[in-house]
């Protein structure tokens, strides 16, 4: 039976080295470089744990403190923020349907999901590498509820956290795959 391991100080230090991030991410001159990224990953998983946390307390914290207020009405904001997400689905989709079309087509449905056939290099590599990025901003979804007093479902909370969780611990392997 394998125990998970918990290093308690760095579960408790928060560290998120930006300069990299943004490297990695906008900074890059020479294209996207997974191994930077998959080695940013695998530096950053307390700093992920740490986020899921500091997401649970602030949710339930907020929503503590809105039970005797009005709600907000954040509706314009929630619209723009709805908007920013389908302009950042679609270009992910854009940029990275047509070598997962040549990889369904020459590999199939299988080799779709099973394998990366330069998924995870590349363009593609860099779409793959901000949309787990993307889970962390997607706790913003949940800011909007409670702010607005709509009902906060377990399953959304858990989903995000689930979510955020199983993408970023994936990064620095293949996904849904059990290679490094």
């Amino acid at each position: 039976v394998t125990m998970i391991q918990f290093d308690w100080d760095r579960l408790t230090t928060v560290k998120l080295n930006r300069s990299e991030l943004f490297d990695i991410t906008v900074g890059a001159t020479n294209g996207f470089n997974d191994h930077r990224a998959k080695a940013f990953a695998e530096e950053h998983r307390y700093f992920i744990v740490q986020c899921c946390i500091t997401y649970f307390f602030l949710i339930f914290g907020i929503k503590f403190f809105m039970r005797n207020r009005e709600p907000f009405d954040l509706q314009r904001p929630l619209n723009a923020w709805n908007m920013i997400l389908a302009i950042f689905s679609t270009a992910g989709a854009i940029f990275m349907a047509p070598d997962f079309f040549g990889v369904l087509r020459n590999k199939g449905f299988r080799g779709s999901y099973c394998d990366t056939y330069g998924m995870t290099t590349g363009t593609n590599g860099f779409w793959m590498f901000i949309f787990v990025l993307s889970k962390l901003a997607e706790f913003t979804d949940t800011f909007f509820i409670v702010l607005r007093k709509k009902p906060l479902l377990f399953l959304h909370w858990y989903h995000h956290i689930l979510t955020l969780m199983l993408d970023s611990t994936r990064i620095p392997r293949r996904p849904l795959s059990t290679d490094t």
